[in-house]
């Protein structure tokens, strides 16, 4: 797990900035490396975390002698020692132990179509002086990070987005349509990060770059999506094989435990092979937002599974204030890099610091299991919307009397309510409605925009069910948008988080299965808890889970009416939302009207986050 940045350009550009600004992802080595041909320069640079092979002939960027090719490589091959023989077999002569040159061999074998023989999590590029061209590919399912730019006839990638900035020729620039599609799910749909000029390499594609006459030329290709297909089986065995393999490290290898579903079935294949660490928070904030703490379930299950749990607080005072909650908040506006709304970040990177601190660069996480086995309950609600529709009315006086259940009144409604099926499953995903979002932008939102978008995801898989097609639209979007979170928040404090639940055999496995074979009226992932109702009581399999993300129901509501407006008023919010809908929605949460807190949240990073790439 490292970073990576680089160039082609008809004038040679600086690295030492760029790999400065990343120095967080890989604090173990750094390297750069250039060329010049047909009248373009070339940079190559490295930071590295290491993980397989420690040596520093592993170094990168790296280059096998005689190749006149180069790669540097952000991730891990986990099938890499199957792949290696396999190399062996045909002759090549391996001179390291590391995955990267496995890497770069398969390429020299087999060039781009030996993509979707990896198995693993990365982004890479690899430069080959043979025929002048570079070529950047980013894993199946998008785990990892991979931003570029074009600029002045100059192509510029990175792992993070300030990397791109610190390029004199790249500038910083808003995308207005970015905070539509921000409003409306709390991030935004790839490829799109928030920024003008700025995307992200699709999950399955790589991208070919030449420069040649002065001209730069791209084509982007897809090399890998989930296909239908009745020769897919799912069996427990592949979950168990793709658990084991990520355990590969010459480092030791932790876990972060919440006790869900996803979790407990990681720590109970490797119980005797792996440390588990738990966040524990005030138990207060929880029963003041009508949800339980997962704290009393993970240390449950860990006696049951007879494993010890490493307890990690999120705060000294385990209760959050409000005035934290501004200073969180203007963390993760810089942090997050693109407009992503998500408190989780901040748990998983005190889980992170607190890992490495204990002596672990590898965490294993049970992240991803939900989108790929459809563990939502709105992945339910799609399924069975016709059943919800009958009996709306019951469900809304359930739902306003509840707690943690009132906040979601508003959005079960316009879902229900919406025919269209892009807009009707937005609702499920974001915060604010449709209609809300008419309301609160200055400039009318272009929403043909955002559904023609979303659209194209779903032009191969027609033919699917509603809730398939759901469960693509989160590939590239919550999906994308919780991987984006994992990746930042781990590497800031220099871990490699690890996601077994969460690979392009288990995706296309579970994709394959009928919907009732994932979820039933009462709950999902149906696959994973058959294997869990083995080891652990079925009470503490079914039950609802808070995950890392702690309440905000205490905070925000310390904040007070006063501050949270003057706090959006001072970043800017009003130059691009409606200041009197804003001023209803806080006085509709602080005189107990309606629930606002995650609207409120959105808010105040939203108005932060503008200001900080203002």
């Amino acid at each position: 797990m490292c970073g990576i940045v680089g160039y082609i350009s008809n004038k040679k550009k600086d690295l030492t900035v760029p790999l400065n600004s990343i120095k967080h992802r890989g604090p173990d080595a750094s390297g750069q490396y250039s060329h010049f041909r047909n009248g373009a320069y070339v940079g190559l640079g490295h930071v590295r975390l290491s993980i397989i092979d420690l040596s520093a002939g592993a170094n990168q960027p790296f280059r096998i002698s005689g190749s006149n090719c180069s790669i540097i490589f952000n991730g891990e091959i986990y099938n890499y020692k199957l792949l290696r023989c396999e190399l062996e077999l045909k002759g090549r002569v391996f001179y390291t132990n590391s995955d990267t040159e496995v890497l770069l061999s398969m390429y020299l074998e087999y060039g781009m179509e030996m993509l979707n023989r990896l198995s693993g999590i990365f982004a890479f590029c690899i430069f080959d002086e043979n025929i002048g061209s570079l070529f950047v590919a980013r894993d199946q399912l998008g785990i990892k990070p991979l931003y570029y730019s074009v600029s002045e006839n100059s192509l510029f990638f990175a792992s993070e987005i300030k990397a791109l900035f610190s390029f004199p020729s790249v500038i910083r620039q808003i995308d207005p349509y970015s905070i539509t599609e921000f409003l409306l799910n709390g991030f935004v749909y790839e490829p799109h990060t928030g920024f003008e000029n700025i995307l992200k390499v699709l999950p399955g594609h790589y991208i070919e770059i030449n420069f040649s006459n002065n001209v730069l030329t791209t084509k982007n290709k897809c090399y890998w999506m989930p296909t239908v297909s009745s020769n897919t089986i799912y069996n427990e065995q592949l979950l168990f094989k793709s658990i084991e393999e990520q355990l590969i490290s010459d480092v030791p290898v932790g876990l972060f435990f919440s006790g869900g579903v996803d979790s407990s079935i990681i720590l109970g294949t490797l119980r005797d092979k792996i440390d588990a660490f738990v966040l524990k928070s005030s138990e207060g904030e929880y029963f003041e937002s009508g949800m339980s703490s997962d704290y009393m379930y993970a240390t449950k299950i860990s006696d049951l599974l007879n494993v010890n749990l490493n307890e990690i607080q999120i705060a000294d005072n385990q209760e959050l204030s409000g005035d934290e909650l501004l200073n969180y908040i203007q963390i993760l506006s810089t942090v997050t890099e693109e407009p992503v709304a998500d408190f989780t970040f901040i748990a998983s990177q005190v889980l992170s610091k607190a890992t490495r601190e204990r002596g672990y660069k590898v965490i294993l996480s049970g992240m991803g299991a939900d989108e790929i086995f459809a563990g939502y309950s709105r992945y339910r609600m799609v399924r069975y919307k016709s059943i919800y529709q009958k009996v709306k009315w019951i469900i809304n006086v359930f739902l306003s009397k509840t707690k943690f259940f009132s906040k979601k009144v508003e959005r079960f409604n316009s879902f229900l309510n919406e025919t269209d099926f892009i807009f009707s499953y937005t609702q499920l995903i974001g915060v604010f409605s449709l209609k809300e979002v008419r309301k609160m932008l200055i400039v009318p939102p272009n929403l043909k925009i955002y559904h023609e978008k979303l659209t194209s995801i779903l032009n191969e898989y027609k033919s699917c069910s509603k809730m398939k097609q759901s469960m693509l639209l989160d590939r590239y979007g919550f999906l994308s948008h919780n991987f984006l979170v994992a990746d930042k928040s781990s590497m800031l404090e220099g871990v490699e988080l690890r996601v077994p639940l969460a690979t392009k055999e288990l995706f296309q496995a579970a994709f394959n299965l009928p919907d009732c074979k994932l979820v039933n009226f009462k709950k999902g992932k149906l696959p994973l808890r058959k294997i869990l109702y083995k080891i652990l009581p079925k009470g503490i399999v079914d039950r609802r889970k808070t995950g890392f993300n702690p309440p905000l129901d205490k905070a925000i509501r310390d904040l007070g009416q006063k501050k949270c407006f003057l706090f959006m008023d001072e970043n800017g919010l009003f130059n691009y939302i409606n200041q009197n809908y804003v001023d209803d929605i806080l006085k509709d949460h602080y005189t107990n009207s309606i629930n606002n807190t995650y609207k409120i949240f959105n808010l105040l990073y939203l108005s932060e986050w503008l200001k900080f790439n203002k």
